[in-house]
């Protein structure tokens, strides 16, 4: 089942050689430590790029956040959830 989120949040990442890499993230005030990317792509918005990760936080659950470049912000857009 998947729920349709698109709320911002807070991330904790890298960005090396020319890469994105997001290590935690906090929603609702709980904390989550990424422990896989599953998938990662980008889409342009205008002249603008949108960074999306699929990732998964130690449950059975999958997160599909993304970043912009034009906002330098962070959105949970949807959560897979397998229960």
């Amino acid at each position: 089942m998947i729920e349709k989120v698109r709320e911002p949040i807070e991330v904790l990442s890298r960005f090396k050689e020319g890469k994105i890499q997001p290590l935690r993230f906090r929603w609702r005030g709980r904390v989550f430590t990424i422990t896989e990317t599953t998938g990662t792509w980008i889409k342009r918005v205008g002249e603008h790029q949108v960074h999306y990760f699929s990732v998964g936080a130690g449950t059975r659950d999958y997160y599909e956040i993304s970043y912009s470049a034009r906002t330098s912000g962070w959105s949970l857009e949807n959560i897979y959830l397998e229960g």
